[in-house]
């Protein structure tokens, strides 16, 4: 839609036009980037304005009947044509933080290559507001990272991946225009046929929910060999809280289904399973909620566990919502997760895991998913310099589900991660033997 005076106000007395800085406030559903171009407030409006005052923006999904606010910002007029064109600089921009979703997912060389499209489900109703790449292997020849959902690609939404792209290139993207997402949704990230060569990349989409509850995703990935083998998937909880839910997607087109159930610290969750049928195409996507109210401390293991029936083929990955206890602990917190398999923890291999907002790493939790023989130290970098005093021990013999945490110091220089930048994880050349590790890095935003 194009610019409507009906939206836009003045905010106070506006009778020093001219002499003294003027505020106006305005709504739109028209994206960002379209309010900025030069001559969107139209000539025959330039009259209100004067250089230097500013326009407190608010972006939602339908300016006539607002339900979801998507973005937030302010705008400085930074000159009037003698036209009466009215240019704008966005001088303090920020995307809506309140309660996003942040759903993680892995593309590695051999998916990337063969552009294997990664599934994981949509855990609640909301719009998406970025989409996240990061690369963790260095790409050869680069492609397109795209999503779609239940199969239908969103329009305008799509990251170029440039050849040659380093190890820890950081990108984002944004729709044309609002794109809503409803719980149960098929999400669908692609890969162009482009890739070839060589290239890793960790995706991260952010939704921002029709109801903010402060929940947290944590997500699980279950590989062919995992799955079969019933093989359980270990994550540490970032803080104390109800387990909402639990959402499965196919990953991998499944030969024979089973039960997808859920314990802690060994306990089985009450009434929380779900049923994977037979023949369960890549995509499907199904979710369940307890029987009985789930609370879990900070800093206990949460385990996936995949039933024996399970056999000859598939894969699968979901994730849970945690509501926390106390909304303090997860308002302006951010949890950037990453998963290792055992090759990348004993070489070692950094990963590299984008994040979404500016602030400090404050935390970081592990969980042993494979059973550690040497073990060894974990520590985040940003921009290659390791986070003072933040370095996660894995004891020696460790075994599944082990967790381990450690704090940064606060407020510290090396801590200082930006918006849409990586977050490096090492492993210490002590690892060996045998070990995977699944694990997040907390970062505190800025207001």
């Amino acid at each position: 839609m194009a610019f409507d005076s009906v939206y836009l106000s003045s905010a106070g007395g506006q009778s020093k036009r001219g002499k003294a800085p003027q505020q106006f406030t305005y709504m739109t559903a028209d994206s960002r980037a379209t309010i900025l171009a030069a001559g969107y407030f139209s000539a025959s409006h330039s009259r209100l304005f004067s250089i230097g005052d500013s326009i407190d923006f608010i972006i939602v999904d339908d300016a006539s009947s607002p339900a979801v606010i998507i973005e937030t910002g302010t705008l400085l007029v930074t000159n009037i044509s003698s036209a009466g064109v009215v240019s704008t600089s966005d001088v303090t921009y920020e995307a809506y933080t309140g309660g996003v979703i942040r759903i993680p997912v892995f593309f590695n060389q051999t998916d990337l290559l063969a552009g294997t499209t990664q599934f994981m489900p949509c855990p609640v109703a909301g719009t998406i507001k970025r989409l996240l790449s990061t690369v963790q292997l260095a790409v050869t020849t680069g492609g397109d990272l795209g999503l779609t959902i239940n199969g239908t690609a969103v329009s305008g939404l799509s990251i170029t991946v440039a050849d040659a792209a380093a190890a820890g290139t950081t990108q984002s993207d944004t729709p044309t225009s609002p794109t809503r997402v409803a719980a149960g949704d098929s999400l669908g990230f692609t890969a162009a046929a482009a890739f070839a060569t060589a290239g890793a990349v960790h995706c991260v989409l952010e939704i921002i929910p029709d109801v903010d509850n402060g929940d947290i995703f944590i997500p699980f990935y279950c590989n062919a060999t995992d799955l079969s083998a019933g093989t359980s998937q270990w994550w540490p909880v970032p803080v104390a809280g109800t387990i909402v839910s639990l959402h499965t997607a196919v990953q991998v087109a499944i030969v024979t289904g089973g039960a997808v159930t859920v314990e802690l610290e060994t306990a089985a969750v009450t009434g929380l399973s779900i049923t994977v049928e037979d023949a369960a195409t890549a995509g499907t996507v199904q979710s369940d909620t307890p029987t009985s109210t789930t609370t879990v401390a900070r800093g206990v293991d949460i385990e996936t566990v995949f039933a024996s029936d399970f056999d000859g083929g598939g894969a699968i990955n979901g994730g849970y919502l945690l509501r926390p206890t106390n909304r303090a602990d997860t308002r302006n917190r951010v949890f950037t997760w990453f998963s290792a398999n055992q090759t990348d923890v004993l070489a070692p291999t950094s990963h590299w895991s984008p994040n979404g907002v500016r602030g400090y790493v404050v935390r970081g939790m592990t969980a042993v998913q494979l059973a550690v023989g040497t073990g060894g130290n974990v520590i985040p970098e940003i921009g290659g310099v390791a986070v003072d005093g933040l370095t996660v021990v894995v004891a020696n013999s460790a075994g599944a589900g082990d967790i381990d945490v450690d704090n940064a110091t606060p407020f510290h220089d090396t801590a200082l991660v930006e918006d849409a930048s990586a977050i490096e994880t090492t492993f210490g050349a002590a690892f060996a033997t045998s070990g995977a590790l699944n694990g997040f890095w907390e970062t505190q935003a800025f207001l």
